[in-house]
């Protein structure tokens, strides 16, 4: 099978939802590459962000709940 890669930047997101099969995004010196239009890249990052900052939270309770209270405090 022979694979042609074309790349195209704009700015018109449904121009490039509708051409896009694979996304490559430039991100501080380095290629992320996503399987899928750049509109759905975008949402699975946000779901990521939100998943992320769940555990985050969620492990923050877990240390303030085994931190031992400071002296003067009960």
């Amino acid at each position: 099978m022979n694979y042609n890669t074309l790349v195209i930047t704009s700015h018109d997101q449904v121009f490039l939802d509708r051409l896009s099969e694979q996304t490559i995004c430039l991100r501080e010196q380095r290629l992320d590459y996503f399987d899928g239009t750049p509109t759905v890249m975008q949402a699975v990052e946000a779901e990521e962000r939100v998943h992320k900052e769940k555990i985050v939270s969620a492990m923050d309770k877990k240390r303030e709940h085994v931190r031992p209270p400071r002296q003067g405090q009960s």
